[in-house]
């Protein structure tokens, strides 16, 4: 958890628990499931693994109960943005001119009890907003899904998941987009600072605009690297391994993951 001040919400916009007539969800037994499959990506590793982490996705998905929460900050207030999560999607998008931070997170768990043990805690530190899902006692027989809208010249310094795909689309700045297990989609508007965008299992595309100066390394285990339309000067080129520059070079921009495709596109 961080450290830094505990906001109330500027605006809680509001608060929605779905209660549906059913019987009881998975409960902890996915709890156990997910310690199997991280021993498996030890032990197998590469596309074994991700086969069965995807089983484990269909398992976990099948959550009973939601809750939706919606909060509003003034994006004046803010000139960065870090998010982390566990289970869940993050969906981060930016808007020109727009004043405000617009936070949707959508709680579903197996059972009523659950949706307690889990909140989004909403912190200042320094000028940055951070959000972090904070499960109770570590237990991670839960997810949250967060769609998160934002002023396009707000900073995003991190958005990472453990579980789940991971989208920063129509932002100026990124810095750091990863996520354990899922996709990861990432728009590259600006190269004022390093980048690094990563899944373990899951594919990866990256959209640039080519008139940047920037250096480029891309990397997967299992998979195929493509770079269709994007100008880059290689330097290296090998079926698991690119690395090159845009223009003249620059800041680096990192792009890897073990099992999955990398794909390199321009943006229009």
């Amino acid at each position: 958890m961080n450290n830094g001040s505990k906001l109330p919400p500027s605006r809680d916009v509001q608060n929605g628990r779905n209660i549906p007539a059913g019987g009881e969800g998975l409960g902890s037994t996915a709890i156990a499931i997910i310690v199997i499959a991280v021993v498996a990506v030890v032990i197998v590793g590469s596309v074994g693994a991700y086969l069965l982490f995807r089983e484990i996705a269909d398992d976990i998905g099948s959550y009973k109960y939601t809750e939706s929460v919606e909060y509003e900050y003034p994006s004046e207030s803010y000139t960065a943005l870090d998010v982390s999560n566990i289970n869940g999607d993050i969906s981060i998008v930016g808007i020109e001119d727009i004043a405000v931070i617009d936070i949707d997170g959508q709680k579903r768990a197996h059972t009523e009890a659950d949706l307690d043990d889990f909140e989004l805690s909403i912190t200042e530190e320094d000028g940055t907003l951070v959000l972090e899902v904070v499960h109770e006692d570590d237990d991670w027989n839960e997810a949250m899904d967060l769609d998160i809208i934002i002023p396009s010249d707000l900073v995003v310094r991190s958005a990472v998941s453990v579980n789940g795909d991971v989208s920063v689309l129509g932002v100026n700045s990124v810095a750091n987009v990863r996520t354990t297990n899922g996709c990861v989609e990432v728009e590259v508007y600006s190269a004022d600072r390093d980048v690094t965008i990563s899944s373990t299992n899951g594919d990866v595309e990256l959209y640039i605009l080519t008139s940047l100066d920037a250096t480029i390394s891309i990397a997967t285990t299992n998979g195929a690297i493509s770079l269709n339309d994007v100008p880059l000067n290689l330097t290296n080129d090998e079926p698991d391994y690119v690395s090159g520059t845009l223009n003249t070079g620059g800041y680096e921009i990192e792009i890897e993951t073990a099992n999955g495709d990398i794909s390199l596109k321009a943006l229009e």
